[in-house]
């Protein structure tokens, strides 16, 4: 909003007068302010920086993998020291351009990097459900969670998954 003109005291007194609902730290949104899912994972990417994705278990709400939000948001960095409050934040070094895509327009991981973010969460019969749902949907291809698995060796999630490439 600065760039685009409006003063520091402008934006004090929208966010006073209730024209700007404050999501995060330099996150605003005009009234009336959404609530949904999409809304608060979108503005906590925001709030992450231009590196942030949405992660996780909010990334699987976005692919519909999980039919339920649960906050807070997840997203993940790459690098940096950005960790907004009332948003969870992972440091993932290990976060490439070919792990990130859209969907419903806010930056997230692909199926298959958010798989392997959620195995370690997930029994294994959890676990099974997921990849085989994923994989019968068109979402999830054996070849990326090949590749997110030798890529990233050391993550928790890829002896959790290694099962699911090798038959």
């Amino acid at each position: 909003m600065l760039d685009l003109g409006l003063s520091a005291e402008a934006i004090k007194g929208s966010l006073r007068n209730g024209s700007f609902v404050a999501r995060s730290h330099g996150i605003y949104a005009t009234a009336p302010a959404r609530q949904d899912p999409q809304a608060l994972i979108a503005a906590a990417v925001l709030a992450g920086g231009p590196t942030a994705v949405a992660s996780h278990a909010s990334a699987a709400w976005l692919w519909e993998f999980e039919r339920h939000f649960q906050p807070p948001p997840e997203i993940s960095v790459p690098t940096g020291d950005r960790r907004p409050r009332h948003i969870t934040t992972h440091r993932c070094p290990s976060l490439q351009p070919r792990d990130v895509t859209r969907q419903r327009g806010v930056p997230t991981t692909t199926p298959a990097r958010t798989i392997l973010d959620l195995a370690p969460r997930l029994s294994l019969e959890q676990r099974t459900r997921l990849v085989n749902d994923q994989l019968r949907d068109g979402y999830l291809k054996p070849a990326a969670l090949q590749d997110v698995l030798q890529r990233i060796p050391l993550h928790p999630g890829t002896k959790l998954l290694r099962r699911f490439v090798e038959h």
